[in-house]
């Protein structure tokens, strides 16, 4: 599933689509959280910017995570409750956030398939 998420996010890159829509304000932001690292709440430099977004052409939803300074396009989903952002090049990064607003943040580089992982930051973010 991730490989194809993938590969639809890597042909809509590399034709441009994403990068007009960011330009041309072609899309529509369907969800924004401002999350905020456990400890560091309401201190509007350590913010990390999560988005639900959808194409304003068509009826792709896709995500936007931008944290320190950078801006990623990751695959979005719901699952059960929770909202999941997967974003990096092999989708090695991951915010997962639980109803109340409770986010973790995941890096899964060097982590073998089905090893457990704790949580590499914990956030507490807020609709904005």
């Amino acid at each position: 599933m991730r490989k194809r998420v993938l590969a639809v996010v890597l042909m809509l890159l590399s034709s441009g689509a994403l990068a007009d829509e960011k330009e041309s304000g072609g899309f529509v932001v369907l969800e924004r959280w401002k999350c905020y690292p456990d400890g560091y709440f309401m201190r509007e430099y350590q913010y990390t910017l999560l988005e639900k977004r959808q194409a304003a052409a068509s009826e792709h939803v896709y995500g936007t995570v931008t944290m320190r300074g950078e801006f990623f396009v990751s695959h979005f989903e719901i699952d059960g409750v929770d909202r999941v952002w997967d974003f990096g090049e092999e989708f090695e990064y991951s915010f997962v956030m639980k109803p109340g607003g409770n986010a973790a943040y995941y890096d899964f580089r060097g982590v073998e398939d089905g090893e457990k992982l704790p949580p590499t930051q914990i956030y507490r973010c807020s609709q904005s």
